[in-house]
C-alpha cells in the first residue's frame, strides 16, 4: 500500500475511532476523550494488537511509517501545549486557593522524593544508562504531581460542574499545579538533561526576548488583526518558539506552552476556541498512537502491574489527603476537599507529555514509561466516579 494512502487510512482510524466510541457510548459520562485516545493508542500498538495479530499491526503501522506519525504528533503537541498555556487565564480564580494548591502539589512530590531512592535500588532499570540519579528522583516526584487543566475542564463540563463553586475551585487548583509543573520540568531539563547546558546559555535569552517582543506586539497591535489571521500568525509563532526552546535544551513542549502564556487575556478564549479542537481531535491522536507504538511490554506482567499500582497509590493517596486537610483548614467541607483532591487527579495527556519529555531526554527509562501511562489512565478515569460517589455531581447551580 502506498505510504500516502496508508497515512490517510491511519488518520481516519485514529481521528474517528476514539471520538466515535467516546461520543456514542456511555464512556463520555465516565472519562474524558483523552483517556480513550490514549487507550486506543496502546491497544493498536505492539503490546496488544501486535501481540494478538502481529501481521495486522505491522501492516497498519509499519516501521517505515513511524517517522510520519511522529512528525504529525510533534505538530499536535506544539499546538496543544500552546492552547494549554492560554488556559492559564484561570489564574484569576486562584484567590484563597494558594494553600490548597501548594498542599496538592507538594504532598505527592515529597512522597516521590522519599520513595524514589528505594524504587531505584529495587529497579535499577528505571534509570537510563548514564542517567542522573538526582534527576530521576526529581522526575518521579514531579510525575506524581501532574494535573491536566484542559482535561479537567472537559470533564467538569461533561459533569455540568464547570460553573459551580466547586468546579471553579478545581480549575484554579489545576491552573496553579500546571504552572508549577511546567516550571519544574524546565528546571529539571536545564539542570540534569544530557547535552543541554552549553546550548541553553546562549539561546535562553533569545527565547525570552522573543516571548517579550511578541507579547508586547500583541498588546499594542493585536486588535488590528482579524481573528483568523491572528490565530494563523500565533500558531506559526508557537512553532517558532517551540523550535527555539528545543534548540535551547528546554524542549519544544515548553516552548509551545510558554508561547501560550504570553497571549493577552482578551484574545485567549476566541483563540482557544479556534485552535484547541484541531489540536485535540485531529492532531493529538497521532501523538497517542506514537505513544502506543513505543510501549512494547507484557501488559499482564506482574512487575508491570505491581509498579503501576504503586505509582497510582503514590499519586492519588497523598494528593487526596493533602487537599482534604488543606481545604478543611480553609473552611471548606471534608466532602469538597476530597472532591478537589479527586479532581486534580485528571492527569490525562499531560502525564503522557511529561513522561515522553523525560524519556526522550534520558532522565527516566522506557521501563517506567508504560507504568506511568497506565497510572495516568487509572487516575483520570477514577475522577468522575469519585465525584459521583461524593454527591458533588448533583451541584447544578452556577456561581453568582
Amino acid at each position: 500500500m502506498a505510504a500516502n494512502t496508508l497515512l490517510l487510512l491511519q488518520a481516519c482510524l485514529l481521528i474517528l475511532g476514539p471520538w466515535a466510541l467516546w461520543r456514542l457510548t456511555p464512556v463520555h459520562h465516565i472519562a474524558p476523550l483523552a483517556v480513550l485516545q490514549i487507550l486506543v493508542g496502546v491497544l493498536l500498538g505492539p503490546s496488544v494488537l501486535g501481540h494478538l495479530l502481529p501481521a495486522v499491526q505491522a501492516g497498519l503501522f509499519p516501521a517505515v511509517g513511524v517517522p510520519r506519525i511522529g512528525a504529525i504528533a510533534q505538530l499536535g503537541v506544539v499546538l496543544y501545549s500552546f492552547t494549554t498555556g492560554m488556559h492559564l487565564d484561570e489564574f484569576k480564580l486562584t484567590r484563597g486557593m494558594a494553600g490548597i494548591a501548594v498542599a496538592s502539589f507538594i504532598a505527592p512530590a515529597l512522597v516521590g522524593l522519599a520513595v524514589a531512592p528505594a524504587l531505584l535500588a529495587a529497579r535499577p532499570d528505571l534509570l537510563p544508562a548514564g542517567g542522573s540519579q538526582a534527576g530521576f528522583i526529581a522526575a518521579l516526584a514531579l510525575l506524581l504531581t501532574v494535573t491536566a487543566l484542559p482535561v479537567l475542564a472537559a470533564l467538569l463540563k461533561e459533569l455540568r460542574l464547570i460553573t459551580t463553586p466547586f468546579g471553579q475551585r478545581a480549575l484554579a487548583l489545576a491552573a496553579i499545579n500546571d504552572s508549577a509543573m511546567w516550571l519544574c520540568v524546565a528546571i529539571i531539563l536545564l539542570l540534569v538533561a544530557p547535552g543541554t547546558e552549553g546550548s541553553a546559555i546562549g539561546l535562553l535569552p533569545l527565547f525570552a526576548l522573543l516571548l517579550l517582543a511578541v507579547g508586547w506586539a500583541l498588546r499594542r497591535w493585536g486588535d488590528r488583526a482579524e481573528l483568523v489571521a491572528l490565530a494563523i500568525m500565533l500558531a506559526a509563532f508557537a512553532c517558532g518558539a517551540a523550535a527555539l526552546a528545543e534548540m535551547a535544551g528546554l524542549g519544544y513542549v515548553i516552548g509551545g506552552f510558554a508561547a501560550g502564556t504570553i497571549v493577552p487575556a482578551r484574545f485567549r478564549k476566541p483563540l482557544v476556541t479556534r485552535l484547541e479542537w484541531p489540536a485535540l481531535y485531529v492532531l493529538m491522536p497521532f501523538f497517542f498512537m506514537a505513544t502506543g507504538l513505543r510501549i512494547n511490554v507484557d501488559l499482564l506482567s506482574g512487575d508491570l502491574i505491581g509498579l503501576t499500582l504503586l505509582l497510582t497509590a503514590l499519586a492519588m493517596g497523598p494528593k487526596l489527603l493533602a487537599c482534604a486537610l488543606a481545604a478543611r483548614g480553609a473552611g471548606l467541607r471534608w466532602r469538597e476537599g476530597i472532591g478537589l483532591g479527586a479532581a486534580v487527579q485528571t492527569k490525562g495527556l499531560m502525564e503522557v507529555l511529561v513522561a515522553t519529555i523525560l524519556v526522550d531526554h534520558q532522565i527516566i527509562s522506557e521501563a517506567l514509561f508504560a507504568p506511568l501511562i497506565l497510572m495516568a489512565l487509572i487516575c483520570t478515569t477514577a475522577t468522575a466516579p469519585i465525584l459521583r460517589l461524593l454527591g458533588l455531581t448533583r451541584q447544578a447551580a452556577p456561581m453568582a
